[in-house]
């Protein structure tokens, strides 16, 4: 891993606050590549937000106010945009009336704007936040984004644009590059800038990490198969194979595929971040949906972590904010204690008290033996050490209204313990009670009802390990 400047020579004048917490953010991959480390090289779970226009809509009083809420609920890393032209309130223009770019698309670059990127990317470090920046927004419609304009940017502009990047932002350890941006891989020419814009940035930049976002639905119209395309999906569409700047794979899934399209991207080679789902308030999405989404993408393979989003904040209530919430209501200052935003703070806390890391989907219902076809899900850890079963709500009206919860059956003797015991607790994803369900040998299977018809996740840990309760 690259050599970065020390914290105090990027972070912002005296006079700002930085976080009390401890600032663990994810900068490289553990040797087994199935987790981010920090900047201690302890591992880490990236627990994450969407703020994509952020950049662009918010002054810094409010940036204050948004990394200050966000740092408090744990979050570690957030998904920027560094220049588009599209769902910003004014575009090209940030809230200052500065543009990116003084004359064509990356090109002439405009120092203001840069000088406020840094800002931003200074304030995220101070707070304990890696931010997954992202060059350009294409977007899958002529409206959206660069997709009109890129395919006739020369090589020279594009890799000028990467080499730009790369050396004015190298040296800050918060950092992941974000190529893409609901690229279609179907695009030849589009994924041709794409490629000259990663191996420009890395040529500069080669000690962070880099990913690529596709897309779920086609520029022609439609969804993509198996719910979204990953981004191994997306090399293999446009390059044939897999181009060596890409680190992680991003997987791009929304709630009715979310499982099986995490278990399928876990399969693919590289580890997994659920990049993006159905965001709160946009598709009918409720906060308790966002929590099946995801529980389903951890336990279905994405040990990296997982981005939340949420439809008022990503554009921070943009008067073009597309399928998010525009003036409001509701203001993106009300979601911050959103449903989803609770459950993801609590979704982050879950994992970390567990080994994340050692998780493998239980995607032949070997440990889980009765319950998927309800939509539950399971992982083990491979040490044998821990069980997750998350079991979404109850979706009929009858047992909502009698509180009638789901039941999953569990191989107990996939529990691997000394004393031959296994601890069983449910845990409250929305609210991080948890309950206390027995301890049982490790023996044979148990059939488990969860307390009521809300979503629930089952926790099983050896006995022998006297791990805390679940989410502590």
């Amino acid at each position: 891993m690259q050599e970065f400047l020390p914290q105090s020579s990027v972070a912002a004048s005296a006079d700002q606050p930085v976080s009390s917490l401890p600032l663990r953010f994810p900068v490289g991959l553990n040797a087994q590549r199935t987790a981010f480390v920090d900047q201690f090289g302890e591992l880490c779970f990236a627990c994450g937000d969407a703020p994509q226009y952020l950049i662009q809509q918010l002054s810094n009083p409010d940036v204050e106010i948004y990394l200050s809420d966000r740092a408090a609920r744990g979050i570690n890393i957030v998904w920027m945009i560094a220049a588009d032209k599209i769902y910003q309130s004014n575009p090209p223009y940030n809230f200052a009336g500065e543009a990116p770019f003084k004359g064509a698309d990356f090109t002439n670059f405009h120092e203001p704007y840069w000088a406020h990127v840094d800002h931003v990317m200074q304030r995220c470090l101070a707070y304990g936040m890696t931010v997954l920046l992202m060059p350009l927004f294409v977007g899958v419609k002529p409206a959206e984004g660069y997709l009109t304009t890129l395919p006739h940017t020369s090589d020279a502009a594009i890799e000028e644009y990467g080499s730009f990047l790369g050396k004015r932002y190298q040296n800050f350890p918060n950092l992941i590059w974000l190529i893409g941006g609901d690229a279609d891989p179907n695009n030849a020419v589009v994924y041709g800038k794409l490629d000259k814009l990663a191996t420009a940035i890395k040529a500069i930049d080669p000690g962070h990490l880099m990913t690529l976002e596709a897309n779920y639905v086609l520029e022609t119209g439609g969804p993509t198969p198996n719910g979204g395309y990953s981004s191994i999906d997306a090399h293999r569409i446009a390059y044939g194979s897999i181009r060596p700047w890409l680190d992680i794979n991003w997987v791009y899934e929304p709630l009715k595929s979310v499982v099986s399209g995490a278990q399928r991207c876990y399969s693919q080679g590289l580890p997994c971040l659920l990049g993006e789902d159905w965001y709160e308030l946009e598709h009918s999405t409720t906060g308790e949906r966002t929590r099946a989404e995801g529980y389903g993408a951890v336990l279905g393979g994405c040990t990296l972590g997982r981005l939340f989003g949420n439809g008022a904040i990503w554009p921070f209530n943009s008067r073009n904010a597309g399928n998010g919430i525009n003036a409001g209501p509701p203001t993106w200052q009300s979601q911050l204690n959103s449903v989803g935003s609770v459950g993801q703070q609590l979704l982050g806390k879950l994992f970390r008290s567990r080994s994340f890391h050692l998780l493998v989907p239980d995607t032949a219902n070997i440990v889980m033996t009765e319950g998927a076809a309800g939509g539950s899900v399971c992982a083990r850890t491979s040490d044998g050490v821990t069980i997750f079963a998350y079991l979404p709500s109850s979706e009929t009206f009858w047992d909502k209204l009698i509180s009638r919860g789901r039941s999953v059956t569990i191989n107990l003797s996939k529990i691997v313990d000394a004393t031959n015991l296994a601890t069983c607790n449910w845990y409250n994803p929305g609210t991080g009670a948890v309950r206390a369900a027995g301890t049982f040998a490790n023996l044979g299977t148990r059939r488990f009802k969860s307390p009521d018809a809300g979503d629930w996740l089952l926790v099983i840990d050896s006995a022998a390990a006297r791990l805390p309760a679940p989410g502590t």
